[in-house]
Order: structure tokens, then C-alpha cells, then sequence
């Protein structure tokens, strides 16, 4: 690209302090985000039975998912305490302007449900699912989710893309920056139910074509808007499982055609099979493409 971006410099330059801390605290907020998850599922399930005698519906799936989210606005108010003492509180260091703040959401948005519905559209032309109307549909679960996943989604954007992807880039390129977070992303997946190498490398193509997206539009609004989209249309809307986790109150119910789970990625979702391969491998290269990005050292 041929003009420099405010999220690869700064004024006051290189900082390895400020990078290793940045990095190492924000990767210790998120890794600990699902322990406290955890300690919240159980701790509220507990009290709950003891009180009410809610055991039943509390430990069924719908609900231990959205309790376990739970973790992510505290792992968003760790990540905000990090910007503070490391970046003095200015949130455009991760992405974030006030200027048509709502049309980047909505356009955030638009791109991550766009994104999904070529997904699915290719996934039917190959045959490989098909989808019908789910008679457990729950609007107040579904409500909860979309919650959920606009926060889960904002958390692990700035997280992969506004400090991890940034810092490293300060440090080398960002091309460096893009695989490195890339990979970490797929990684801090790696404990998803049913995965797989196939879904672990769209997992890691996935963190490409997103960190593209904030690459080239410095606007953490829409990409990280973009991302809970995604979650949001595939898991709540398609009903297709989401990193192996199926939500059962969904508005449809999508599942892989028998002997095609190769293509539609089978118990871990359309996020791991082949479709999503060459959807997501044709959408890197067309971000590359028309953007013309020059491998070349950013400093802040």
C-alpha cells in the first residue's frame, strides 16, 4: 500500500518493552479468559441449583455456552486496562475512530454476513449440506447469543489483530505480523471440539483473510464487527456447528450431506472442510490482489 497506516507507527518509536508487555499480558488475559469461564459456569450453576433448583436447565448446552461466554467481558476490560497503561488510553491504537463510527459497524457487519452467505452458497452448489427449520428455535437464547458473540468476536480481534498483529509488525513486516498472529490465532483453537490438521489450517487461513481486513482498513469497527457477523450467521442463523460447537436453539439447522463431511468440514462445521479452504484461500488473494500490499518495514 502506498500510504503508511497510523496502527504500524508512532511518534515516539520502537518500544520492545512496551511490545513483549503488550503481547505477553494480552496473551495471558485471553488464555485465562476460559479458566474463569469455567470458575462462572460452575460457580453460578452451583449457586442457582442450590437456590432455585435449576440444575436441569441450567447444565443443558444452551446455557453452559452462554455462561461460559461470560469470561469474554472480563478478558474485554482486561484488554481496556492494557490499552490504558501501555498506550495511554488511546483506543485509536487499536483500530478505533469515533468518526461514522456506526456506518463502519454496520458495514463490519455487512462483510461478515456477506462472507458467510458465499460460504453457504458455495457449500450448495457442491452439494455438501442442507439446512431446514429448527423446531427448538428459542429467540431469548438466540438474543443471548448474538450478545455473546459481538463481544466474543470484538475481544479476539483486538487481541489477534489491534496488539499482537501491530506489535509484531513493529518488529519486523507485516507479512511476518499477518502469518505470526495468524498461527497463534489457530492455535489458541487448537483445544475446539473435533478439530482436525484440515480445520486447524482454515482456522489459520481465517486469522489471514481477517488480519488482511484490518490491514487494509485500519478500522477495528468493521473487523471486529465483521468477525461476530460471521459467528453470529453461522452459528445462530445457519445453525451449522461453530469450532465444534453446535447451539441447538438456532433459527435453521444445517447439516453435512452424508459422505461430503470432507467438503462441509462434518462435526466441526463449515469452518473445517475443504469449501472453506478454497473460499477463504480466494478471498486472501483477492485482498491481496486489489490492494497491492508492499512487503515492506512499518515502524509506529
Amino acid at each position: 500500500m502506498n500510504r503508511q497506516r497510523n496502527i504500524f507507527r508512532n511518534k515516539k518509536g520502537s518500544n520492545s518493552n512496551r511490545s513483549i508487555s503488550a503481547i505477553g499480558f494480552s496473551l495471558v488475559a485471553f488464555i485465562f479468559g476460559p479458566v474463569i469461564s469455567l470458575f462462572l459456569v460452575f460457580g453460578i450453576t452451583t449457586i442457582l441449583n442450590m437456590k432455585l433448583g435449576l440444575n436441569e436447565l441450567i447444565t443443558t448446552t444452551p446455557y453452559n455456552m452462554i455462561i461460559s461466554m461470560l469470561g469474554y467481558p472480563i478478558i474485554l476490560y482486561l484488554l481496556i486496562i492494557i490499552n490504558s497503561k501501555l498506550y495511554d488510553g488511546d483506543l485509536s491504537k487499536f483500530g478505533f475512530s469515533s468518526k461514522r463510527k456506526y456506518v463502519r459497524i454496520l458495514k463490519g457487519i455487512g462483510l461478515g454476513i456477506g462472507l458467510v452467505v458465499g460460504l453457504y452458497l458455495l457449500s450448495l452448489i457442491f452439494l455438501a449440506l442442507y439446512s431446514i427449520t429448527n423446531n427448538k428455535f428459542n429467540f431469548l437464547i438466540m438474543f443471548l447469543f448474538v450478545i455473546g458473540f459481538f463481544i466474543q468476536g470484538m475481544v479476539e480481534e483486538i487481541l489477534m489483530r489491534s496488539i499482537i498483529m501491530n506489535e509484531i509488525c513493529n518488529k519486523s513486516n507485516a507479512a511476518i505480523a499477518i502469518l505470526t498472529n495468524s498461527l497463534l490465532f489457530s492455535l489458541l483453537h487448537l483445544s475446539a471440539p473435533g478439530v482436525t490438521a484440515l480445520s486447524f489450517f482454515n482456522l489459520f487461513l481465517f486469522g489471514i483473510m481477517f488480519s488482511l481486513i484490518y490491514y487494509i482498513t485500519n478500522d477495528m469497527w468493521l473487523t471486529g464487527f465483521a468477525h461476530a457477523a460471521w459467528n453470529i450467521t453461522l452459528g445462530v442463523i445457519l445453525g451449522t456447528e461453530i469450532s465444534g460447537q453446535v447451539i441447538e436453539n438456532s433459527l435453521f439447522r444445517t447439516s453435512s450431506t452424508p459422505y461430503k463431511s470432507l467438503l462441509s468440514g462434518g462435526d466441526f462445521g463449515l469452518e473445517g472442510g475443504l469449501i472453506m479452504t478454497i473460499f477463504t484461500t480466494f478471498v486472501i488473494l483477492t485482498l491481496i490482489f486489489s490492494t497491492k500490499i508492499i512487503k515492506t518495514k512499518r515502524s509506529w
